[in-house]
């Protein structure tokens, strides 16, 4: 089986949304429709202080860091 890497990423989260055990696979292809690839450079934000966050995020490869500023102006990293 050959897939582009479109849909390769499809498959890829399909098969790991269903290793959870707790999505149809009704639920899961509806999701599928309304997800939106996005691609995110070094040093992009994900989201500014202030924002509100209305998105979920799943990273495909890399690492994400959450981090805020404390009173201290010092950059707290967590989780």
């Amino acid at each position: 089986m050959s897939f582009s890497s479109a849909e390769h990423m499809d498959h890829t989260l399909h098969h790991l949304l269903a290793s959870f055990g707790e999505f149809s696979a009704e639920d899961i292809d509806a999701g599928m429709k309304v997800m939106i690839p996005k691609t995110f450079q070094k040093d992009d934000y994900l989201i500014q202080a202030g924002a509100t966050c209305d998105w979920i995020g799943i990273v495909r490869s890399g690492i994400v860091r959450n981090y805020y500023i404390s009173r201290k102006d010092e950059e707290v990293t967590y989780c």
